[in-house]
């Protein structure tokens, strides 16, 4: 049996129902949009893909610019702080260089003040000594030229006595200077150093010295020539004698000694007649008997 619906009829109801569904979902639910909201959906999507995608490149080109703007800040940095390093490098080789000159500077003028000191103690020396030698040579001289008159006028005595003429110039021979025995002798030919003496000047004047010396001369109060001693007085007595005093007059012939007339006085800075005692550093005059 049949319900009394004819095929047809429920055909139609389906299609109707189907219908009145997508009109439904069509108008109500928005399911099945139109062509021109799918393409306005379309453009909106790809306007926003778009816009993300400009998005992420300006956010890659911001990345980029900050990563370069790092960089370059880095290596700024390292570029300042190399420049520093150079910087007081430099610095400190030039404090260094100048260090260095300026002891440089130092060692060359202690050198220069060094060499010129030595040059002017050498010169000072040099000087010294020409002098001391311009002395000693004028002192030579002296002695060589008093002897040469010493003996030209001993020489000229012989003479005259050998020719049976008096010698009016030659004074007698003097009285001995000691109460003990002796007698006066010539100066060549005295073997001792230190004795009395007897000179005789050019002048005619004549003394005795008890502090005479074989080789040291002694100047005449009238005329200032230096004379040597013509005759030296030895003791026959085989000792010296010595005594202690502080009067600095002539032994045994009451005259005070010229000490500035008296080259061994002007040579030693004192009294020819003061010797230093052994033992107890007190000075002593001794006796003016001869020296060996």
């Amino acid at each position: 049996m049949s319900s009394g619906y004819s095929p047809l009829a429920i055909g139609a109801a389906v299609v109707f129902a189907g219908v009145t569904a997508l009109t439904f979902a069509k108008d109500v639910l928005g399911w099945f949009p139109d062509e021109e909201e799918v393409e306005r959906r379309e453009r909106q999507r790809e306007r926003e893909e778009a816009e993300e995608e400009r998005s992420k490149q300006r956010r890659m080109v911001q990345l980029q610019l900050a990563w370069k703007q790092r960089q370059q800040q880095q290596q700024q940095q390292q570029q300042q702080q190399q420049q520093h390093q150079r910087r007081m490098e430099d610095e400190a080789a030039e404090r260094q260089r100048a260090a260095a000159a300026a002891a440089e500077a130092i060692r060359k003028q202690r050198q220069r003040q060094a060499a010129a000191a030595a040059a002017a103690e050498a010169e000072l020396l040099r000087r010294k000594q020409e002098q001391i030698k311009q002395q000693q040579q004028q002192q030579q001289q002296q002695q060589q030229s008093a002897q040469r008159n010493s003996r030209r006028r001993r020489k000229k005595q012989r003479e005259t006595q050998q020719e049976g003429y008096p010698n009016t110039r030659r004074p007698p021979t003097p009285e001995p200077p000691v109460d003990t025995a002796g007698r006066w002798v010539p100066t060549e030919d005295f073997p001792f150093r230190k004795s009395f003496g007897w000179y005789l000047c050019d002048c005619g004047k004549h003394w005795v010295s008890a502090h005479a010396v074989k080789d040291k001369w002694q100047q005449c109060k009238e005329c200032e020539t230096k004379a040597f001693p013509e005759l030296m007085w030895v003791n026959d007595a085989p000792y010296v004698r010595r005594r202690d005093s502080d009067d600095d007059s002539e032994d045994r012939l009451n005259k005070p000694h010229d000490q500035g007339r008296c080259q061994v006085c002007q040579e030693r800075g004192e009294p020819c007649w003061w010797t230093h005692a052994r033992g107890d550093g007190h000075r002593k005059q001794t006796t003016p008997a001869y020296y060996y």
